[in-house]
């Protein structure tokens, strides 16, 4: 379930299977998720493989994975798409951030947080440094909007 979180934050936009074979630093991708629909934000694409390393798409392809080594999870019944942002919320507790991710939220916009602050620091920098993974993003206001 590692992949779950990256997916949904996916910019596919630009990405094609016209492109060379994938690579990070000259590195094959490490996971692929096969037979997938993919939205990418304005059409959505046939059954598709996606190619990630290290969290990050490297490609979407009709082909199947060309390389040994890598993972892959079938997804014949699903639709990839991008995360999606709730622009409206009011943080109070940790656990909110990560309700929001299991429902395909990865970014949170807080009008007014009622989050202490020094969990709110801690959190952010967390989020930032890639450690918490199980949680959505969140930008917010210091003061409430309105």
């Amino acid at each position: 379930m590692r992949w779950v979180a990256p997916l949904l934050a996916i910019v596919l936009l630009g990405c094609s299977s016209e492109r060379p074979a994938p690579s990070v630093d000259g590195e094959p991708p490490t996971l692929a998720i096969q037979g997938a629909r993919v939205f990418d934000g304005e059409k959505l694409l046939s059954a598709s493989t996606v190619l990630l390393r290290n969290d990050r798409i490297l490609a979407i392809q009709d082909a199947p994975p060309a390389s040994e080594g890598v993972e892959v999870v079938h997804c014949e019944d699903c639709t990839l798409l991008p995360g999606l942002i709730d622009a409206h919320t009011h943080i109070a507790l940790e656990r909110e951030l990560r309700q929001a991710l299991v429902f395909g939220v990865t970014t949170e916009l807080d009008r007014y947080t009622f989050l202490p602050p020094e969990l709110r620091a801690e959190l952010r920098e967390d989020l930032k440094a890639g450690q918490r993974t199980d949680l959505a993003d969140f930008r917010m206001a210091t003061t409430p909007v309105t």
